[in-house]
């Protein structure tokens, strides 16, 4: 893999020399990453949120602890975004790279029980045929789905609950300022009195799912996703160590009545061992739902999650389950992720729209607003001709 920008010294300064003030919304994954870009390159970083992961907050968790966090190469079963164009999927394998390289230098510098990061032998399979090249491909798959392509390489999984907050403790003892509090009209409005109250030169926004309102983004789209957490303590049946996840995106004229069904409810199957005692399974993308809410009929869709990881691995009929069984979060979906400055402010820079990709794309569309923001601060005073 080609590291990028990853390891280059960069330095972002105004003009006069001194240090920019870059003000971020947004308190998930993505916002938390992009202070850390931020904060290496020099700028002072002050994070503003409506809410931050919290211990044991299973009832008001945002949606990055949530997340199943197995970092996927595009085109990706969970975290798959629109048609996955030839160009659309070249940004994304480039933003992944970056980003396994980082949990990679992670894990090894700071270890598993610190950071939540640990390495898994990773199993993807697909109902379409792949271009991806250079990877191990599973010729053979006799499990009972329709599957035409799959690979598989060694990944990384993040527990959410270690993650996120060994990152916030790393960039607040970096000198990054952490607030509480929501923008409460769109941001092109709001944004002079933002830089105004908070005395920065620019803002980066990461609202996720709220851009949709923040920036009148009718491209924002809600996909709610379905998780199951059981018990992986290795008491019930042997412990699972690798990942699998099964794409059902695009039923055909072949299919199986249940392939279509799942097909058209969004359901992949996704078996991921988060950390050394819990096992994610799942899974449900739902797009246009957007209620945590849960009725009698919507348990169904547990039993037939369930049902699909047994089919994977019998023993899963066994296993027992957390105390907070299952959670429900809102993906921030968008056909293409926006990544770069505002069209008509030139002190707002996006970062949002990664649906179920957050931690996959995280490190390198942060290095790509790093990027932006750096060529924004040296052409802030160069000098314009009249003429």
């Amino acid at each position: 893999m080609n590291s990028g920008d990853l390891y280059k010294r960069v330095n972002i300064t105004r003009a006069d020399g001194s240090k920019p003030h870059v003000l971020i919304i947004g308190g998930g994954v993505s916002g938390l990453t992009t202070a850390w870009a931020l904060r290496n390159a020099g700028c002072k970083v002050t994070v503003l949120a409506k809410r931050y992961a919290q211990h044991g907050a299973h009832g008001e968790a945002i949606v990055s602890e949530i997340a199943g966090a197995l970092w996927e190469w595009p085109p990706a079963v969970c975290g798959s975004h629109g048609k996955d164009t030839d160009e659309q999927l070249r940004n994304l394998q480039r933003w992944s790279q970056i980003s396994y390289l980082q949990f990679k230098d992670i894990a090894d510098e700071f270890g598993v029980d610190k950071t939540g990061i640990r390495k898994r032998m990773s199993c993807f399979l697909f109902d379409r045929k792949l271009t991806t090249e250079g990877l191990k491909k599973n010729s053979e798959v006799e499990i009972g789905y329709h599957i035409v392509d799959g690979y598989e390489h060694l990944s990384y999984v993040v527990d959410p609950g270690n993650y996120l907050h060994w990152l916030r403790r790393l960039i607040e003892e970096k000198d990054v300022g952490f607030l509480q509090g929501v923008v409460e009209d769109t941001l092109h409005e709001e944004a002079p009195d933002l830089l105004r109250r908070y005395k920065a030169d620019i803002i980066v926004n990461l609202t996720g799912m709220a851009s949709r309102e923040l920036c009148d983004d009718e491209k924002m789209k809600p996909l709610r996703g379905i998780l199951i957490h059981a018990k992986n303590d290795g008491k019930r049946f042997k412990k699972i160590e690798g990942c699998i996840s099964i794409s059902q995106r695009d039923a055909d004229t072949n299919s199986t009545a249940e392939e279509k069904r799942k097909a058209e409810e969004g359901r992949f199957e996704f078996i991921v061992p988060r950390n050394d005692d819990i096992l994610i399974l799942g899974g449900y993308a739902q797009m246009g739902q957007e209620t945590l809410g849960w009725n009698e009929k919507e348990e169904q869709y547990l039993e037939r999650m369930k049902a699909g990881c047994v089919n994977l691995y019998p023993d899963l009929a066994k296993a027992a389950f957390t105390d907070y069984y299952y959670r429900v979060g809102i993906r921030p979906f968008r056909d293409e992720p926006r990544v770069g400055q505002d069209d008509k402010n030139p002190k707002i820079f996006h970062n949002y729209g990664h649906g179920g990709s957050g931690y996959t794309l995280s490190y390198g569309c942060a290095l790509d607003i790093r990027k932006g923001v750096k060529e924004y601060f040296e052409n802030e005073c160069r000098p314009r001709s009249n003429l």
